[in-house]
């Protein structure tokens, strides 16, 4: 089952994977993401600032990504997506500032142990990659790639959120995330 008419609007309207966070990956983002964690299940979504550094060796990063973060009604962080212009994908300098952007995020919001496992989304325009942390073990779990020695390859993006696998992919999350939200 595709996506709604609201992000098959924008979607369409898209004239390529090279337009900017503001026109057009922005609001694709915030319908997806509303869509998927609607208010009437009591999820919010929150545009969150610029990462505080755990580490001075972490380079901040430009202006060009935006993260939010989906909250329980009791502010209980379920899930973050940090979104990155689609251009910097083929560049292994950018994904690898993203990855570490990644995990300081998670160290940042998995430390505060509020469920017991927190997913994480990285976005290069519509090309997606999940994370996850289990608070109990304390790793940061990402999807293998084959064949490759590459840290960051350029694979682990490799689903579309605007196609079926990357739209399937999201929802099993959202759904696991709403189970583990009854029982915590």
């Amino acid at each position: 089952m595709p996506w709604n008419d609201n992000v098959v609007t924008f979607m369409s309207s898209a004239a390529s994977d090279t337009q900017t966070i503001k026109e057009y990956i922005y609001p694709l983002y915030t319908r997806i993401l509303y869509i998927s964690f609607p208010v009437e299940d009591r999820f919010m979504l929150y545009p969150i600032c610029k990462l505080t550094y755990l580490t001075d060796t972490v380079t901040p990063p430009s202006d060009d990504f935006i993260p939010f973060v989906i909250r329980t009604e009791l502010h209980k962080v379920v899930f973050f997506v940090q979104i990155y212009v689609p251009t910097l994908l083929g560049d292994l300098h950018e994904r690898k500032q993203a990855d570490n952007e990644m995990r300081n995020r998670f160290r940042q919001l998995g430390g505060s142990r509020q469920i017991p496992k927190l997913y994480g989304m990285c976005a290069f325009g519509t090309h997606i990659c999940f994370y996850s942390y289990d608070r109990d073990t304390r790793v940061i779990i990402l999807a293998p790639v084959e064949n490759s020695d590459d840290t960051v390859p350029i694979d682990r993006w490799g689903l579309n959120i605007l196609e079926e696998d990357g739209r399937r992919k999201l929802l099993d999350i959202v759904e696991e995330i709403r189970q583990i939200v009854r029982t915590n």
